[in-house]
């Protein structure tokens, strides 16, 4: 089955804990309107403060406040 999004192998440190290879897929033809918007915002600011090597370990959501 096709997927309309699909999030693979995300990880997350925490002081105490960790989230490890965390999967995230849509298939195609979800209805998104039965998913919570708080659900989907969680989501959106999880992916958004994850730390990413390629910005020298700061978020995209560091990196988007600093271009503007």
């Amino acid at each position: 089955m096709e997927n309309i999004l699909e999030v693979k192998k995300l990880s997350k440190k925490y002081d105490g804990f960790e989230f490890k290879n965390i999967n995230i897929e849509l298939p195609k033809g979800t209805v998104i309107t039965n998913i919570p918007e708080e659900f989907i915002q969680q989501i959106e600011n999880w992916i958004n403060n994850l730390l990413r090597p390629m910005f020298g370990y700061k978020s995209s959501l560091e990196m988007a406040k600093n271009v503007s």
